[in-house]
């Protein structure tokens, strides 16, 4: 059996971002998009979104048993980048500071300041406890929209490739 190998290149429509270095404020993209990240852009692997675990293990095998395998994809020329700054702030109703850290309702929960400077759930009267101490500012550098990258997909059998992708964070089109 011959195997199928595709040539593919894929542009950015997106500023795209994923964390691959952070060094103290500056979170910084490198210019290579991983063949993990690529298996599940394509579709070829299901993750469910409420797993709160490396699932690497899990859903490979089945990829591995169809004798798929897709390289990283490397910059076609040299890659342009963008740099935002952005603001962490909360979403809730309500949040307030306490012990270097940041404490916010979840849902319907009122909140309010205790004599012990703890906050307290009006409705349960329990003190809330989770503490979100997270960066509230920082700089994100993401690659510019019209940067290709091009890598290659080894298949047992032919595939079809999808036309366009999501990748990163933000789920950007590719």
């Amino acid at each position: 059996m011959i195997p199928q190998i595709y040539q593919v290149t894929i542009t950015l429509h997106e500023a795209t971002f994923f964390a691959s270095h952070e060094l103290d404020e500056l979170y910084f993209t490198e210019p290579v998009l991983g063949n993990y990240a690529l298996s599940y852009a394509m579709g070829w692997i299901n993750s469910p979104y409420n797993r709160y675990h490396v699932g690497y293990a899990e859903d490979f095998p089945n990829l591995n048993e169809r004798g798929i395998y897709i390289t990283p994809a490397w910059p076609v020329r040299k890659p342009t980048y963008r740099i935002e700054r952005f603001n962490c702030q909360s979403e809730s109703y309500k949040s307030g500071m306490t012990n270097n850290a940041v404490v916010e309702a979840a849902g319907r929960q009122v909140l309010v300041k205790d004599k012990s400077n703890r906050y307290r759930n009006v409705i349960t009267n329990k003190t809330v406890i989770s503490a979100n101490n997270r960066p509230q500012t920082g700089v994100i550098k993401l690659l510019k929209p019209e940067n290709q990258f091009e890598c290659h997909v080894i298949s047992k059998t032919p595939i079809s490739l999808p036309h366009y992708i999501r990748l990163g964070k933000f789920m950007s089109k590719a």
